[in-house]
């Protein structure tokens, strides 16, 4: 069975991540699914997707939407689109695809018409959970209208697309997962390495925020939150990981890095940028801090977090309350308030054993949760319900 996965993402973020881990997964299975990808051309994502599968990566011109366009950009966008969906149908026929997967909600939309005009089932994996505005709600339509399934990674995007008028029995809710358990790492070598690099001291709390520098992801809340924590533990210290994935967000970028300047936190924040070693960056955080100030719909930072054995403090909403245990493999707050994210981050600070607890519960939830096999096989159950093969 062939399978075109349209992946819509600039760079390797949450949702190119599960995609890479599904095509793993079956590959270690031993599927009878042949991927091929098509991803925006000068993607960053489609260099990366074509080492770690060997398989065809295909870039057409598919330019990014974005909210401030004006009538000239959004003709421009047309165009585009109905370019690249001619595009896509010829890679269906030449490629003799079986079923189209969307893993984004502008992939989808790229989708509709060679769905139509190729006639071969639609799977939309959708991975966010948009603001309810008379724009988003004709635009989330189309799709759910169209596609043939709909895979949501939490109840909470379920709920969102049923709000817009997407139809309930057309949803599935697939619990992301994500790569094989890592130990998590003690190592005194390691951890000086890591910390050399950045100039941090062996012995200090280390708390982290790894994501797409964007403003939802609430990068300037953590920086708020992280000065109330440095008042209190002044050897603590913050590492960012992620920069800015599109040009409106270098914007914000700014913002946060002058808030930084504000505070005199300069010798306390660190900036990483974007890294390939998240992992083992990962396993050096004493705390791994989600800090959106929406609700996002499954954030896989929260099972990498998971697989390495850290413990969390997360945003109670969106896709986080089907995550975290409250007190078990971590702790939520109230979105948006920086006074109860440091309380909630301290507390961990201040118990080891607690910390160390959070994160073997974790791993077991993780393990038992949401399980590689476990996402594998319900993917690979609604293919099967919209096609024969």
């Amino acid at each position: 069975m062939k399978v075109l996965y349209i992946d819509h993402s600039p760079e390797v973020g949450g949702a190119t991540r599960v995609l890479l881990n599904l095509i793993a997964t079956m590959k270690e299975a031993g599927s009878d699914v042949e991927p091929v990808f098509i991803f925006p051309a000068g993607s960053l994502s489609a260099s990366d997707v074509r080492c770690e599968t060997g398989a065809e990566v295909i870039e057409l011109d598919m330019p990014w939407f974005t909210k401030k366009a004006g009538p000239f950009k959004l003709l421009s966008y047309l165009l585009a689109l109905l370019r690249a969906s001619s595009q896509i149908k010829k890679i269906i026929r030449r490629e003799g695809v079986d079923i189209v997967h969307a893993n984004t909600f502008i992939a989808a939309l790229y989708s509709i018409l060679p769905r139509l005009k190729s006639r071969i089932p639609l799977l939309w994996h959708m991975h966010d959970i948009l603001e309810f505005t008379p724009v988003n709600k004709f635009f989330i339509r189309l799709p759910g209208r169209f596609a043939d399934r709909i895979v949501c990674p939490s109840g909470a995007v379920k709920s969102s697309l049923m709000e817009f008028g997407v139809k309930g029995d057309k949803c599935a809710v697939i619990y992301n997962s994500t790569r094989e358990l890592k130990e998590a790492s003690t190592s005194e070598a390691i951890r000086s390495n890591f910390r050399d690099e950045f100039s941090i001291t062996r012995n200090a709390p280390l708390v982290g925020l790894v994501a797409v520098i964007t403003r939802w992801k609430g990068h300037d809340l953590f920086i708020k939150a992280a000065q109330l924590i440095g008042k209190e533990l002044p050897e603590a210290c913050f590492v960012v990981v992620g920069d800015a994935m599109h040009p409106t967000d270098v914007e914000f970028k700014s913002e946060v890095l002058a808030l930084v300047r504000e505070l005199g936190m300069e010798d306390q924040v660190i900036f990483t940028g974007r890294r390939a070693d998240v992992t083992e960056i990962m396993k050096e955080l004493d705390v791994v801090v989600h800090g959106s100030v929406e609700p996002d719909p499954f954030p896989t930072v929260i099972l990498e977090a998971m697989s390495t054995a850290r413990p969390v403090v997360a945003a109670r909403s969106g896709g986080c309350s089907e995550m975290i245990e409250q007190g078990v493999n971590g702790l939520l707050y109230t979105p948006g308030d920086a006074g109860e994210l440091a309380t909630s981050v301290l507390k961990i600070l201040r118990d080891r054993e607690l910390a160390k607890a959070m994160g073997e519960s974790g791993a077991l939830i993780l393990e038992r949760k949401f399980s590689r096999q476990k996402n594998l096989k319900s993917i690979l159950e609604e293919y099967a319900s919209i096609t024969n093969i």
